[in-house]
């Protein structure tokens, strides 16, 4: 898929290596798994059973040019994927969770499919990828929506190296 900026293709990137993972797509269906991208459809304003669990990556800030060589810069996007589970146990938030956590690190560790070696605009820009502490609990509305239940909100932090030519710079 082609991509018009950097921070798409993270998103897209980190979505596909979620999806990779295929306990992943059986434990949340398609329908739940809600992309903000160009075919984005509005968020649904209330959860039911067969709505969850439901998984979002969101975009949470960028710090900019925190390295700033002749050649290039930095940029660090922030992402946070969230889970909301739907119910009041543990049984829907652990396993997404646990599915999710799989995948990223598959994503940063293979060998063979890395998303380090993936490439926008014919350059391999994403440099880390830092998973900070998951916070989790039943109070975040704005992921439960009206279905109480357990949530979470994973966050990560991608490191981005773009070329002064990527940034405007001939």
């Amino acid at each position: 898929m082609s991509y018009a900026d950097p921070f798409s293709f993270v998103i897209g990137k980190l979505w596909d290596a979620i999806e990779a993972n295929t306990n992943f797509k059986t434990l949340v269906s398609a329908a739940n798994r809600i992309k903000i991208d160009a075919g984005f459809k509005p968020f649904k304003s209330t959860l039911t059973e067969a709505s969850v669990p439901e998984v979002t990556i969101l975009p949470a800030g960028k710090r900019l040019f925190e390295e700033n060589p002749c050649n290039g810069a930095t940029i660090t996007q922030v992402v946070h994927i969230t889970v909301s589970s739907g119910l009041r146990n543990t049984s829907r938030i652990f396993p997404t969770e646990w599915r999710i956590i799989q995948a990223i690190y598959t994503a940063i560790n293979d060998n063979t499919d890395c998303i380090l070696d993936e490439k926008w605009e014919s350059y391999k820009i994403i440099k880390q990828i830092t998973p900070l502490p998951i916070e989790e609990g039943m109070t975040y509305d704005d992921l439960n929506k009206e279905l109480i239940g357990w949530a979470c909100i994973l966050p990560l932090e991608i490191k981005l190296f773009l070329p002064s030519s990527l940034l405007g710079l001939s």
